[in-house]
């Protein structure tokens, strides 16, 4: 399989496939997204929408939840919704075949529900055709080669909009006048109304005036605030960090982060490398200033049990930043009680933890308690990789 058609071959093209995927963030959705979907439902029956970071904490990269995108989509698509399905993508930063394996998952899903829908037999649903459907920007979108099972359409560039340039005006000082002029008129090609669809523009402006927005906006200064001091460097600066993936009887120890970016979510125990320590001993060190951690650094280092680097390039707002994460497994500390003169195993206890430092609160979680959606950063994907959790 595996067919590419260019924009010139689909032009006026006959309905070819039952399915046809479309991948992104929509972050937010703008019209190049929407002419991709609407060319999408030219070449197939019906589309299936992939929205990928679903289930991330609101951030500058990440600002609109699953279900606002979603309602973008088909207010946006309201002349053809009944066509159009919509599934959340969790990220896998570190694990491209779980992230296809939940692509496939969502396809074969969306598949099967047609074909209920349409009383299709086995055999007709076996036969159904799928394909791709995307425009190559840039390394971002390797991920159409990815699936080999199913064609590939080629989108072209609508008008070269990004929705990171999109973010970067909107949650930036020239917000208003790109919202609205300073009459309260909307003037072409001066605001949102030549990038967006009537509904995503509405909601843009209505969100504008949330909490929520503000939390972002803030975070945005404050990046853009840190980028600046390093503006000067002769070449493009990296920064090396460590973090601690500490468990103990089934639990996970995570921190609150007290500063920006990512105030009040949660984070592995860690931060920035000294000039002059090991990178074993700053982990340590971070893990012990920031949760003081009733265990000895060298009970600490006795438990590490496996190290990886980590280092998607957009992982941290402030810039390149590199980690280096340690598992530590502490054993369980168990308490014996002498009871009617027979020693007595209780329930394990979890070594005594306090937030310090840089964490506002320092707790033991259950890890089946561990969610997407309150953590920082790929901190999951760390957490997964080195717990090797699907």
């Amino acid at each position: 399989m595996n067919e590419i058609l260019s924009p010139e071959e689909t032009t006026g093209v006959s309905v070819q496939y039952d399915l046809c995927v479309f991948i992104g963030r929509f972050q937010p959705l703008h019209c190049g997204h929407e002419s991709v979907l609407r060319m999408a439902l030219q070449h197939a029956t019906h589309a299936l929408v992939l929205i990928g970071s679903a289930n991330a904490p609101r951030s500058h990269r990440n600002p609109f939840t699953y279900e606002e995108r979603v309602d973008m989509i088909f207010k946006t698509m309201g002349d053809s919704p009944q066509n159009i399905y919509c599934q959340g993508i969790e990220d896998s930063a570190y694990n491209d075949q779980q992230w296809v394996l939940d692509v496939q998952k969502a396809v074969d899903f969306c598949l099967d529900d047609i074909a209920e829908s349409e009383g299709l037999s086995r055999a007709e649903r076996q036969k159904m055709r799928v394909a791709l459907i995307g425009h190559s920007k840039d390394h971002t979108s390797y991920y159409l080669s990815m699936f080999p099972a199913y064609d590939s359409v080629q989108a072209p560039n609508f008008k070269g909009l990004s929705s990171t340039q999109m973010r970067n005006s909107y949650f930036s000082n020239i917000c208003d006048m790109w919202l609205l002029d300073c009459d309260g008129h909307r003037e072409g090609d001066k605001t949102i109304d030549h990038l967006v669809s009537t509904p995503v523009r509405d909601f843009l402006i209505e969100f504008s005036k949330t909490p929520d927005y503000k939390h972002i906006r803030d975070e945005y200064d404050f990046i853009m605030n840190y980028k600046a001091q390093w503006a000067s460097a002769p070449f493009p600066v990296t920064m090396v960090t460590t973090d601690a993936v500490v468990t103990q009887s089934g639990h996970i120890l995570l921190v609150r982060r007290k500063g920006r970016p990512g105030r009040g979510t949660w984070a592995l125990p860690g931060g920035y490398l000294k000039q002059e320590e090991l990178i074993i001993d700053g982990m340590v060190r971070e893990l012990v200033e920031e949760t003081r951690i009733g265990v000895s650094k060298e009970e600490l280092k006795k438990s590490i049990v496996g190290s990886r680097v980590f280092d998607e390039p957009h992982r941290d707002p402030r810039g390149r930043v590199i980690t280096h994460a340690f598992r530590i497994d502490l054993p369980p500390r168990r308490t014996l009680l002498k009871i009617t003169g027979k020693r007595t195993k209780v329930p394990p206890e979890l070594a005594d933890v306090e937030g310090a430092d840089d964490a506002e609160v320092a707790k033991w979680w259950p890890l089946a308690s561990v969610k997407r959606e309150m953590m920082f950063s790929d901190h999951m994907d760390i957490i997964r990789a080195m717990l090797n959790s699907n």
